[in-house]
């Protein structure tokens, strides 16, 4: 049977292949703290596991604190504009929805069906269930739509 510094190398390793299929930044500081309570138990092979797992925590926590300091854009979610970017306001301008619900005119968001699913929408003129209509704009997951 392996010791448990062969486990915490293994669990590690485990939660650093994983960052690679997980999005964003986060499994790989749980991995680089399973390597430190390795390392920890490699000095002091008798802590006992609400040691070891004490142990992992205090240190994954602290590897996410220096890494949120080190790399402050993998954590916000956001990047530098480049040459290829869009304007996701404009992704779906042009295409066609069809209303799901009567809305608009009044400020209150309906439903379309649009792509397959329903999306929120909203129309500056009163639009009827089953009116086809164009897509003008979008607002996070909201589409902005007026009759076709």
């Amino acid at each position: 049977m392996w010791a448990p510094p062969v486990w915490w190398l293994a669990g590690g390793l485990a939660l650093v292949l994983l960052e690679l299929a997980v999005p964003g930044v986060l499994v790989l500081f749980f991995g680089v703290g399973a390597w430190g309570v390795a390392l920890l138990l490699a000095v002091a092979p008798g802590l006992p596991v609400w040691g070891q797992v004490t142990a992992w925590l205090v240190l994954s926590l602290l590897a996410l604190a220096v890494g949120r300091r080190f790399l402050p854009n993998a954590f916000r979610g956001r990047r530098l504009a480049g040459p290829g970017d869009i304007d996701l306001s404009l992704q779906f301008v042009g295409e066609r929805a069809v209303a799901a619900t009567a809305f608009g005119g009044d400020g209150h968001a309906g439903h379309v069906e649009f792509r397959g699913s329903t999306w929120p929408a909203t129309s500056s003129v009163p639009v009827a269930a089953g009116t086809e209509l164009r897509v003008v704009g979008r607002d996070g997951l909201t589409l902005q739509v007026t009759p076709a």
